[in-house]
C-alpha cells in the first residue's frame, strides 16, 4: 500500500488572530464612565476629588489596548503599602491633548501629586512597572493619534532622590513590548520605530533600558521597512539559558505577512534579527499570501513561523486556484528546521497536515465560490473537503460524506473518493488530518 499523504496522527494548537484598528474610547461623562453603578461607589470619593482639582468639563480616556482597560488606575507606585491613582483624561478644549493626573493616598484621602500632558488624542495602552528595580513604578504609555500607525511612546519616571514624576523618554512606535529581553532580571522596553533619511525610511528595532534615572539605548538593529501594519508580538523561553526569542506578526499590505524574529545574543551584546536581508533591506523568508500567525502548532513549546510555496495542483479552469503549501518552520541556532506542512484554508476554519515526505505529491485546488477543496496525490484525486450550511447537511443529502468537524451555522466534511480508498484514506485519518483553526478570517 502506497503512504498516505495526510498526516495520520498530529496534535495542534493553532491560533489565528486578526489585529484591529487601534483608537481610544472616549467617554462623554463621568456618569457614562463610572458605570454600572457598583464602579462608580468604588471611586466615588476619588472622581469628587479629582472633579475638585481639574474641573467637571472633562473626558476619561480609555486604554483601547493592554492590562489597564479603565481610564482609572489604582496602583501602589512608590511601594509605601497605599495605593496611587493613575486618572487619564481629556479637557473639553478642541486641541486638549489626554493627560495623566496622579493622587496619591496617606490613609486621610486622595491628594493630588501631579498632572502630566501626554500626546495625540487617545490613549492606546497604559502599563505600570518597575524598569530598575528600585522600588518605584514606572508608567509607560503609547499614546494614539487619529491616521496614524504608530504612537508615542512616554516614560513617566519618579525615584527617591527626586519624587517628583516626570517624563523622561519620548519615542515614536508601532508597536512596544515590555520584556526582559536581555535575560538579566529587569524589564526593559522593546519597540519598533522609525527613522527617514535624504527620503529613504528605515525601520528599526529598538531595546531601551532604565539606568540611573535615564532611558538609555542598549542596541537597535534593522527591520522590514515595508510593513502596513503589526499583528501581534509573541515570545518564547524555552530553558533558563536559552535567550527570549520575541516574534513579530507583521503586515505587507492587505493578503501578506512576515514574522520578524528577534532576540537578544548575550556574547555580542546585541539584537539579532537573522530573518532580516541587508542586501534587500527586507524580509522575504518568512513571507506567506495569507494572514497567517506564527504559533506553536506541535506542542512543544517552541513557535513555528510558516512560510508558504507554489504548488502546482493542475488548475484547469478560472474557478479554482493552487492552494500554497505551508510549512512550519523552527529557528535554532542559527538554522531553521521544517516541524510540519500543512495547506491552510483560513476563510473555512481549517488546515489539512501533510505526512513528511508527502509535500511534492499531495497537491490541492481550491474552488473559493463553492467552498471546495479537491486534494489530490500524484494527480488523482483522493478527497473533496466542503464548508457548507448547517440546514443543508440536515437535510441528509451527504450520507456518504464524513463529518470532520462543525459549528452553530457550518459543517465541514470530507468525502473520500475510490482512488483515495484504494490507496488507504479512512474517515480516521481525514478527520485526524483535518484541524479546526480556533478563528477563521472572512474578508
Amino acid at each position: 500500500m502506497k503512504k498516505l499523504g495526510l498526516i495520520a496522527s498530529f496534535t495542534v494548537a493553532m491560533c489565528i488572530i486578526l489585529s484591529s484598528c487601534n483608537s481610544s474610547m472616549m467617554l462623554k461623562s463621568v456618569n457614562d464612565l463610572l458605570a454600572p453603578p457598583l464602579y462608580y461607589s468604588e471611586y466615588e470619593d476619588l472622581v469628587k476629588c479629582f472633579k475638585k482639582d481639574v474641573g467637571s468639563d472633562t473626558s476619561f480616556c480609555n486604554p483601547y489596548n493592554g492590562d489597564h482597560r479603565s481610564a482609572i488606575t489604582l496602583e501602589d507606585i512608590d511601594n509605601d503599602g497605599n495605593d496611587e491613582a493613575i486618572v487619564l483624561y481629556k479637557t473639553s478644549s478642541a486641541d486638549s491633548v489626554p493627560r495623566i493626573h496622579l493622587f496619591h493616598n496617606s490613609g486621610n484621602g486622595w491628594e493630588t501629586l501631579t498632572d502630566i500632558g501626554g500626546y495625540g488624542n487617545g490613549v492606546d495602552r497604559l502599563a505600570v512597572t518597575d524598569l530598575d528595580s528600585d522600588g518605584i513604578k514606572e508608567l509607560v504609555v503609547s499614546w494614539s493619534s487619529t491616521g496614524s500607525t504608530g504612537y508615542n511612546l512616554s516614560v513617566i519616571h519618579s525615584d527617591r532622590e527626586n519624587p517628583e514624576f516626570r517624563e523622561i523618554a519620548n519615542e515614536f512606535s508601532f508597536i512596544s513590548e515590555i520584556l526582559d529581553v536581555d535575560s538579566d532580571g529587569v524589564d526593559e522596553i522593546l519597540f519598533i520605530g522609525q527613522n527617514s533619511t535624504v527620503g529613504v525610511s528605515q525601520r528599526f528595532i529598538r531595546l531601551m533600558k532604565l539606568s540611573g534615572g535615564e532611558i538609555v539605548l542598549l542596541d537597535e538593529a534593522k527591520t522590514d521597512a515595508n510593513i502596513s501594519g503589526y499583528s501581534s508580538i509573541k515570545t518564547e523561553k524555552l530553558t533558563e539559558n536559552s535567550p527570549l526569542k520575541i516574534y513579530l506578526d507583521a503586515f505587507k499590505g492587505e493578503n501578506q505577512m512576515i514574522t520578524e524574529l528577534v532576540y537578544w545574543n548575550s556574547e555580542a551584546l546585541s539584537l539579532e534579527v537573522p530573518f532580516f536581508d541587508e542586501e534587500t533591506m527586507s524580509n522575504s523568508s518568512t513571507i506567506r499570501n495569507e494572514l497567517i500567525e506564527c504559533s506553536d502548532i506541535n506542542n512543544d513549546g517552541s513557535i513555528e513561523i510558516p512560510v508558504q510555496y507554489h504548488v502546482d495542483a493542475n488548475v484547469q479552469n478560472i474557478d479554482s486556484e493552487n492552494i500554497p503549501l505551508t510549512s512550519w518552520i523552527d529557528y535554532d541556532d542559527g538554522e531553521t528546521i521544517v516541524v510540519g506542512r500543512s495547506f491552510v484554508n483560513l476563510k473555512d476554519g481549517y488546515m489539512l497536515m501533510i505526512d513528511e515526505g508527502k509535500e511534492n505529491s499531495i497537491k490541492v485546488r481550491g474552488y473559493s465560490s463553492e467552498k471546495i477543496w479537491a486534494v489530490a496525490d500524484e494527480n488523482n484525486d483522493i478527497c473533496t473537503i466542503m464548508n457548507i450550511s448547517k440546514q443543508r447537511w440536515n437535510e441528509n443529502s451527504f450520507e456518504n460524506y464524513v463529518l470532520i468537524f462543525e459549528n452553530e451555522e457550518n459543517v465541514i466534511c470530507a468525502y473520500i473518493t475510490q482512488n483515495g480508498e484504494e490507496n488507504g484514506l479512512t474517515e480516521q485519518i481525514i478527520k485526524q488530518s483535518t484541524v479546526k483553526l480556533s478563528q477563521g478570517v472572512t474578508k
